[in-house]
């Protein structure tokens, strides 16, 4: 971070050191209210947080134990590429030409530990 520049945070006591750091700190506590002034700032959050579970109840129907993993990584690939969807299908297309053949049990293995 560079000198000068103000960190807006909640009222959350790990933010209290910015200040001794010599960062600017701007306290917003929102609470449970909805005022769109005090929320302003944490609009990015809230979009970050929401993206994932809309993501996943609107593309996976019923989550379930075994299969989590693999929903995350969707979700992580998809996320991580949101910016340029227009290479999405020609990447997939691209990674998975490269992949050697991979038998069953070497597929799986990342599942059994869940």
């Amino acid at each position: 971070m560079q000198t000068g520049l103000v960190l807006t945070a909640d009222g959350l006591a790990c933010f209290k050191d910015i200040k001794d750091a010599g960062y600017g700190h701007e306290v917003t506590v929102v609470g449970n209210g909805r005022d769109p002034q005090k929320t302003a700032p944490f609009n990015w959050v809230n979009t970050v947080l929401g993206n994932p579970k809309t993501a996943l109840a609107g593309t996976f129907h019923k989550l379930s134990k075994p299969l989590l993993p693999r929903h995350l990584a969707t979700f992580q690939y998809r996320f991580n590429r949101q910016f340029i969807l227009e290479d999405m299908v020609p990447r997939l297309a691209y990674v998975s030409f490269r992949m050697p053949p991979m038998p069953k049990r070497l597929l799986v293995l990342a599942e059994n530990r869940w």
